[in-house]
C-alpha cells in the first residue's frame, strides 16, 4: 500500500474532541489542582471555589454528556471494568470528603473537626483529588484504538498540568481571598510543577513524534499540521513559556507585583485548556490493514 493510501486510511476521532469533553477534563483538572494547592497554603477561599468548580464543572458536564441522571447510576455500578465508572466514584468520594473539609468555613454553626479528624479528612480529600488529576490520562491512555493516546506517559502529562492550572488558579484567586504570598515561594513552586510539566509532555509527543501508524501521524498534526497553532501558541507559549519567565523573574530575587503573578495563573490555565483540546482533537484511528 502506498503511502497515500496510509494517509488517507487514517480517521480522526470525533467522539471525545467535542468541546464539553475538553473543557469536562480541563476544568477537573485546574480545580483538583487548586485543591491540592489550596491544602498547601491552607487558602480556604481556594479549596470552597475548586470543590464547587469540580461538582459543576466535571460533574455537571459528565451528567449532561451522559444524558440522563439516572445513567450516572448504571456507570457507577461498573468499578471493576469501565475507567468511567472508576472516575466517577473518585468524583463521588472527592465530594463528600471535600465537603467535610470545607463544611466549617461556609456552614454557620458548624462546629470545626479535632485536629486529628480534620488532618484525616483534608488527606482523604487531596488523595481524591490527586486521583482525579491524573484519571483523564489513565482513561485515555487505556484506549488501543488512539495510539497517540495508548502510551503511559500521558497520566504524568495530564497530572502535572493540572498541578500548574492549580497552582494558577490560586495565584488569580491569592489577591482576591487576600492571601499574600511570598514571590521567592511562588517562584520555586511554580517553576518546579512547569519544569515537570513541560518534560513529561515533551517527552509524551517525542515519544508519539517517534512511534509508529495514528501515534506518528497525531504528533505530525500538533508539531505542524493543523493543531500546531495551538500546541506552540497556547501550550508551550502562553502556558509555560511566558510563566517560566515571570518565575525566572522572582528566583532572581525581584519583587513580582500580584497582578503579574495573577496574568501568569491566567496564562496557566489557558495551557491547560490548549493541553487537552489538542490531546483530544489529535486522536486518529489506525487503519485496520
Amino acid at each position: 500500500m502506498n503511502e497515500f493510501a496510509l494517509q488517507i486510511d487514517y480517521k480522526e476521532q470525533k467522539e471525545w474532541s467535542k468541546p464539553p469533553m475538553w473543557l469536562e477534563m480541563a476544568l477537573g483538572a485546574v480545580s483538583g489542582g487548586l485543591f491540592i494547592f489550596s491544602l498547601v497554603f491552607d487558602f480556604a477561599l481556594g479549596a470552597i471555589i475548586a470543590l464547587l468548580t469540580m461538582l459543576i464543572g466535571k460533574g455537571g458536564l459528565l451528567l449532561a454528556d451522559l444524558g440522563r441522571p439516572e445513567r450516572f447510576i448504571k456507570v457507577l455500578a461498573r468499578p471493576k471494568e469501565s475507567w468511567i465508572s472508576k472516575g466517577s466514584w473518585g468524583l463521588v468520594l472527592f465530594a463528600a470528603a471535600a465537603a467535610a473539609v470545607v463544611a466549617p468555613l461556609v456552614i454557620p454553626g458548624w462546629p470545626a473537626w479535632g485536629a486529628g479528624v480534620g488532618k484525616i479528612l483534608a488527606a482523604t480529600a487531596g488523595g481524591l483529588a490527586a486521583f482525579l488529576i491524573v484519571y483523564d490520562g489513565l482513561f485515555l491512555s487505556d484506549s488501543k484504538g488512539v495510539s497517540f493516546w495508548d502510551n503511559g506517559v500521558l497520566p504524568l502529562v495530564f497530572g502535572f498540568s493540572a498541578l500548574v492550572g492549580g497552582l494558577g488558579a490560586l495565584m488569580v484567586l491569592a489577591p482576591i481571598g487576600g492571601m499574600a504570598l511570598s514571590s521567592s515561594v511562588l517562584s520555586v513552586a511554580n517553576n518546579c510543577v512547569l519544569l515537570a510539566a513541560a518534560a513529561s509532555l515533551f517527552a509524551y509527543i517525542n515519544s508519539a513524534a517517534n512511534g509508529e501508524g495514528g501515534a506518528k501521524r497525531s504528533a505530525a498534526r500538533v508539531l505542524k499540521g493543523d493543531l500546531a497553532q495551538v500546541f506552540w501558541v497556547g501550550t508551550v507559549g502562553a502556558g509555560l513559556g511566558a510563566p517560566l519567565l515571570i518565575s525566572a523573574i522572582g528566583a532572581a530575587g525581584a519583587a513580582v507585583p500580584a497582578i503579574c503573578w495573577a496574568v501568569s495563573g491566567l496564562l496557566e490555565i489557558t495551557g491547560v485548556i490548549a493541553t487537552r483540546y489538542l490531546i483530544l482533537n489529535a486522536g486518529v484511528y489506525s487503519p485496520v490493514l
